[in-house]
C-alpha cells in the first residue's frame, strides 16, 4: 500500500509541474501574439490602376504609335482637369506603357 501511495504522490507532483510549465508557455505565447499585428489586416488595392495598366499594355501592342500618343495626351489633359486625382496614379499606368512600341 505504501508503494501505491508513493506512486500516486509522485504522479500528482509530476502533473503539477507539467501544468505549471504548460500554463507558463501558453501565457508567453498569448503575450507575444498580442504585441505582433495579426495577418488578418484588410489590404486595399487600387484595382482601377491595375486594370488601366493592363489596358495600356494591350493598347500599346494593338494601336499605332500616333494613336497611342494621342490617347496618352488626352488622358493627361483629363487627369490634369480632375483635382481629386493624384499625380501618382498616372505614373503607375505609364510604367506599363513604357514597353517598346511596335
Amino acid at each position: 500500500m505504501d508503494i501505491l501511495h508513493d506512486a500516486l504522490g509522485f504522479a500528482a507532483k509530476g502533473l503539477i509541474v507539467f501544468a505549471t510549465i504548460a500554463f507558463t508557455v501558453l501565457f508567453c505565447v498569448a503575450v507575444l501574439r498580442r504585441r505582433r499585428p495579426r495577418g488578418s489586416w484588410l489590404r486595399v488595392k487600387r484595382l482601377n490602376q491595375q486594370i488601366e495598366a493592363l489596358g495600356d499594355a494591350l493598347r500599346s501592342n494593338t494601336l499605332k504609335k500616333n494613336e497611342l500618343r494621342k490617347l496618352r495626351k488626352n488622358r493627361k489633359k483629363v487627369e490634369a482637369g480632375q483635382p481629386g486625382r493624384s499625380r501618382t496614379c498616372s505614373s503607375s499606368s505609364s510604367r506599363a506603357t513604357s514597353s517598346p512600341l511596335r
